[in-house]
């Protein structure tokens, strides 16, 4: 197993899962690389741990794919049980009992231990052949997920809804003091535009006296 070897294993990857489970966890070829610093901390808790790990692949020439992979990690003291990764394509579910075999044919030579195997293929005839082998489920992972569009609505709405009128307003008030400035025409009066303007003239009207209240004068000033 290497980095070359990470497209085929992705293509099994898409393969073996169902739609809505590969569209949440969403994998790309980047995910089954490893880099030199992952390598690197690979190798050190190995040698901490006293593990090894093995992979392998099985490649179908015709369809020039991978259509089987199984990542094992050995316990070489017996202090803790053998862990193992197994993904077969839908098409070749008889490879469950060959890559069990594999499997077991590398961990013979090592302490008696047990082994927890972890797939994620969901593929039924898995499950059975487990069940006649004795196996024993230890855990069941559900996994549950939602729209990420109805996600983003929802907290918008949310968001909208929860604002109290006070905070709408606080964030229409100026932040600072207002500065008065000089005001300015778009066209000034000249002086000598103001001789042409006629001068304005007041007119006086005077009431008939019979037609005012009584107390009050006829103003002729």
């Amino acid at each position: 197993m290497s980095n070359a070897d990470a497209v085929l294993l992705h293509q099994l990857d898409t393969v073996a899962m169902p739609p809505l489970v590969r569209q949440v966890f969403d994998r790309h070829v980047i995910d089954f690389k490893i880099g030199l610093f992952g390598s690197i901390a690979q190798s050190l808790n190995n040698w901490l741990n006293k593990t090894e790990v093995i992979s392998g692949y099985v490649f179908e020439p015709q369809r020039k794919a991978a259509i089987g992979y199984f990542k094992l990690q050995l316990c070489q003291d017996g202090s803790h049980p053998h862990k193992a990764e197994l993904t077969v394509h839908p098409a070749y579910t008889w490879l469950y009992p060959e890559l069990l075999a594999q499997m077991s044919r590398l961990i013979k030579d090592l302490p008696d231990q047990s082994l927890q195997l972890a797939s994620t293929d969901y593929q039924q005839e898995r499950e059975e052949f487990l069940e006649q082998i004795g196996a024993t489920r230890i855990e069941h992972t559900l996994l549950m997920s939602r729209s990420v569009w109805h996600k983003l609505r929802e907290s918008r709405f949310v968001a909208l809804e929860g604002l109290q009128l006070s905070e709408v307003l606080q964030t229409l008030q100026p932040s600072r003091k207002p500065v008065p400035g000089r005001f300015s025409f778009a066209h000034p009066v000249s002086p000598e535009s103001t001789d042409s303007i006629p001068p304005l003239s007041l007119s006086k009207k005077v009431l008939p006296s019979a037609d005012l209240p009584e107390g009050i004068e006829n103003i002729t000033d």
